[in-house]
């Protein structure tokens, strides 16, 4: 809560290394899982709120080299990233920002994640649902994010009107959830709760429907119908939730928490109860 820069930063190796059950809001300045020349990252089951930046961003930033399992040099890269089973809540800049595929970033994965938006006012009026797929400092040529986006339009036979304006679209390269899915084929299982059809654009809850109580450390949710939507699969090695509970073998939901039933719903987050 309320961290500068992340939340929580994995650097420098190959992985292999789980991230789960983790409340992460309030980033100041960054993300809320940030990751740079780090490979072999599993994110699941985290609840990522309301950070400045993006709820997951990862990056090249070096040439640096590791030793591996193996006991080799190895040049770092940002690949055989999974992102799966996590709520993503109104995170400013984005949902999630993964580099364009290349030699140093490639394999990763995302999907079964839970997008909402529309919870806090700030956010009124921005875009929702965005991504962004980033040049890893430079090392991609930004050419290539254009041309990566122009092949997955000529690949669907978006008509011309549809498209946005390819030579300032590289300066801000936000994706929205359905181009996120045809360019990179993520997050094809992942829902995004909408208020009503035609509201807003991409989907959204409604104001203060969730809150994140920056003092009190609790957690109110108006409703578990959102993450009812999504019962994804469990993810190896998460075998319990935010509380210590053995994961269910069915009727599992996105997020560290597993016991949503209901309305007004209140959680308490710290001191965590004892069992």
């Amino acid at each position: 809560m309320n961290n500068q820069g992340a939340g929580i930063f994995v650097e420098m190796g190959g992985g292999p290394i789980l991230v789960d059950n983790n409340a992460i809001a309030y980033t100041r300045l960054g993300d809320g899982i940030y990751t740079h020349d780090a490979s072999g990252v599993t994110l699941a089951h985290n609840l990522l709120y309301a950070n400045t930046h993006f709820g997951v961003y990862m990056r090249t930033v070096s040439d640096r080299q590791f030793t591996n399992a193996a006991g080799e040099r190895e040049p770092v890269s940002t690949s055989h990233q999974r992102i799966y089973n996590n709520v993503f809540v109104d995170n400013y800049r984005g949902h999630i920002s993964l580099p364009l595929p290349s030699e140093q970033a490639f394999d990763n994965q995302s999907d079964y994640n839970l997008l909402i938006n529309g919870t806090q006012w700030r956010w009124e009026g921005l875009g929702f649902n965005r991504f962004v797929l980033n040049t890893s400092e430079g090392r991609i040529d930004q050419t290539q994010l254009t041309n990566a986006f122009r092949k997955a339009l000529d690949s669907r036979q978006v008509p011309a009107e549809q498209r946005p304006n390819l030579n300032t679209w590289a300066d801000q390269p936000y994706l929205t959830l359905d181009l996120w899915r045809m360019i990179t084929g993520n997050d094809e299982h992942s829902v995004s709760p909408e208020i009503h059809t035609g509201d807003v654009e991409n989907g959204a809850i409604a104001k203060r429907s969730i809150n994140f109580a920056a003092r009190g450390l609790f957690l109110e949710l108006s409703s578990d119908a959102p993450f009812q939507r999504l019962h994804p699969p469990p993810v190896a090695g998460v075998d319990q939730d935010f509380w210590g509970q053995p994961i269910p073998t069915d009727s599992l939901v996105a997020g560290p928490f597993q016991t949503l039933l209901g309305e007004d719903i209140r959680l308490n987050l710290w001191p965590v109860p004892t069992q």
